[in-house]
């Protein structure tokens, strides 16, 4: 596929969408009359919004796509942060090779930014100095708006360094306290790694085989537990002396779905040391699509949490075993924080964990889902699958 060059800026980029978006299904003629424009920069933004995947055509009608749609579902810095996290638009053609070329050079004329991008994706074609000037402001604009570059009078500067990847830290001394601890845990529960599957096991078992709903539950309740139990939380599903003094109240029914999962070590991140940290768990053990409901209580239960444990950094969660993940209303009301896991996550980290553990490799930690989670945050994936969970982990662990 040819290598699009664009003249649309993400000013006229983000115009068109909002336009798009405002219109629903409409041509392109209509586009120009609601933008107040005139073709050349309507036509340019069409072709990168459909180049992009951003907006699909239909005919003659255009519209939003899913990405499109949840692009726009942000404002302000955090569409910038959707287009270099979840898109990492600053990782493809021709963003990238501008972005290397200013990484070698560190400065470059805005005119020689264009000359660039003539050479490499243009050679056999004639540009006048004016145009090379013009669309080399375009993508100067793009790499600024991607964090990769700054202005300075005709010149662009390079300040896109290597995006910090975690922002908590994975302090050494942290890391083995944790493994150690866990291992201790265990090998002392357990006679063989593979033990600690079976309980899971059979708690998932009962949620599949019972009828009652308080009981399919209460079991699915004490899978999540027992899986993260086996990555070094402490879990907790009901109250205490202590709670009773407080707001913070784990469930008023059995199967009620609440479950917090903590690490009481000090958790070091790029701003400050927090006191520990939480995963506040909603834990479903329907099928069925999950809502505005689940994630409403998700949030009320990292609320309490964090009004017992203020200091304490803290995520929050909803485990189900729905097939589809979040319906309409729950992919409105998720974001930015609340994730949803599909309890197939864990079992196969759980088998992760059996397996590292048989190899006296180090083991899957709270620190590790800490690191994890807020990626997937930052990221503004809401829905990660295995297969991405799986490859933010492999990263961090040795």
């Amino acid at each position: 596929m040819k290598t699009l060059i664009t003249t649309t800026t993400p000013t006229s980029f983000f115009e068109f969408l909002e336009t798009v978006a405002s219109l629903q299904e409409s041509t392109l003629k209509q586009i120009l009359s609601c933008m107040k424009s005139i073709w050349g920069p309507v036509r340019a933004a069409k072709a990168f919004s459909v180049h992009y995947g951003f907006v699909e055509s239909d005919g003659d009608k255009l519209k939003l796509t899913t990405l499109g749609k949840r692009l726009l579902a942000y404002t302000g810095t955090a569409r910038s942060d959707f287009l270099i996290f979840s898109i990492k638009l600053q990782e493809k053609k021709p963003f990238f090779f501008l972005k290397k070329e200013l990484e070698k050079n560190k400065v470059l004329k805005i005119t020689r930014m264009g000359e660039l991008l003539r050479v490499k994706f243009r050679p056999t074609e004639s540009w006048s100095k004016e145009k090379m000037e013009r669309i080399g402001n375009v993508y100067v604009q793009w790499l600024i708006s991607l964090r990769q570059a700054e202005l300075d009078e005709s010149s662009v500067k390079y300040v896109g360094g290597a995006v910090k990847t975690f922002e908590v830290l994975i302090i050494p001394e942290m890391c083995d306290l944790l493994d150690r601890t866990l291992y201790d845990y265990l090998i002392e529960k357990f006679h063989t790694p593979h033990n600690i599957l079976k309980k899971p096991h059979e708690s998932l078992q009962k949620v599949e085989t019972t009828t009652n709903d308080n009981e399919k539950g209460n079991a699915f309740e004490d899978f999540v537990a027992r899986c993260f139990r086996r990555f070094g939380f402490n879990p907790r599903k009901r109250d205490g002396i202590r709670e009773t003094m407080k707001n913070l109240t784990y469930k008023k029914t059995k199967g009620g779905g609440d479950v917090g999962l903590f690490c009481h070590f000090p958790t070091p991140t790029t701003d400050k040391t927090h006191e520990g940290y939480a995963i506040a768990c909603e834990a479903k053990a329907g099928q069925h699509p999950i809502g505005s409901k689940a994630v409403g209580q998700a949030r009320n239960l990292c609320q309490k949490i964090l009004e017992s444990f203020p200091k304490y950094l803290a995520h929050t969660i909803v485990v189900s075993r729905s097939k589809s993940g979040y319906d309409s209303s729950g992919k409105g009301q998720a974001p930015p924080e609340v994730l949803h896991l599909n309890h197939e996550i864990l079992l196969n980290l759980l088998k992760m964990q059996e397996d590292r553990l048989k190899k006296g490799l180090s083991l899957i930690t709270p620190i590790h889902f800490m690191i994890v989670l807020k990626e997937f945050i930052k990221e503004r994936k809401m829905e990660p699958d295995i297969t991405e969970f799986l490859e933010k982990l492999k990263v961090i662990l040795d």
